[in-house]
């Protein structure tokens, strides 16, 4: 029966257009739920946010193997993705405060400036991806939360680190089984060890505790039997699943 609801769940959950939808969602949900808590929902600026999350994952994605802003422009449609990111950061920009609009040109900068920074040596690469990750684990889901809020909490950040981390095995991603490693599975389950023990500071409602630890069970003891195929592809869309779940119960679990 259980394996039967799975197997007609998994063409859809493990679909790549999906995927291509949800994983910037990820970037930027815990700031949308928190936000939203702290100040007020807004359809607009929640649009906003997620049309920047989402042009800002593609073009990181499209300009990874360009030695040169000319190179990535060589495309139309390069060019297109380009005018709508620089269109939306606009409207965000008009809508919110002067910081934001000097973290708006920071983004840019490491957009168009990360590959030049990667050619210098080749250790850069692991620098650059620390970064991409703590952009798409804090920096956007900070975005998102002033965006709703208009106000910048340090408790944020503390709850997004479990997601940073999850960022940085998704971009670091691979297809052998943790279990055969004990290092990286400790570090597998590292998340959400800081989540419990952000229950503990009280940091997070002690309500998050068996929603914490369901979905620990889930993605790191039981993927193998969740995955349709074990390949990379596989591998990351469930950590976009895993990301989202998470994001969830941190934004209804954080004490405001």
């Amino acid at each position: 029966m259980h394996s039967s609801i799975l197997q007609k769940i998994q063409p859809f959950a493990f679909h790549p257009t999906l995927h291509a939808f949800i994983y910037p969602l990820s970037f930027v949900f815990l700031g949308i739920l928190y936000g939203s808590r702290v100040g007020s929902f807004s359809f607009v600026n929640t649009l906003l946010i997620f049309l920047y999350a989402m042009i800002f994952h593609i073009i990181d994605r499209s300009s990874r193997h360009n030695s040169s802003i000319r190179e990535y422009f060589d495309r139309p449609v390069h060019i297109g993705l380009v005018l709508a990111f620089v269109v939306v950061s606009l409207a965000i920009a008009f809508r919110s405060t002067l910081a934001m609009d000097f973290l708006l040109l920071l983004n840019m900068l490491f957009l168009f400036g990360k590959n030049k920074f990667q050619a210098y040596a080749e250790n850069n690469h692991l620098y650059v991806t620390l970064v991409r990750a703590f952009y798409y684990g804090i920096i956007l889901n900070a975005m998102a939360f002033f965006m709703e809020s208009h106000v910048m909490v340090f408790r944020l950040a503390l709850a997004s680190i479990p997601l940073l981390i999850l960022h940085i095995f998704y971009l670091k991603g691979h297809v052998k089984p943790i279990r055969e490693n004990i290092l990286l599975f400790a570090l597998r389950l590292l998340p959400y060890l800081l989540s419990l023990l952000l229950c503990l500071l009280g940091k997070l409602s002690w309500i998050a505790l068996p929603f914490i630890l369901a979905i620990a069970g889930i993605f790191v003891f039981a993927r193998k039997f969740i995955l349709p195929e074990d390949n990379l592809l596989n591998q990351r869309i469930l950590s976009t699943h895993e990301l989202l779940f998470l994001s969830l119960v941190l934004g209804i679990a954080i004490v405001v």
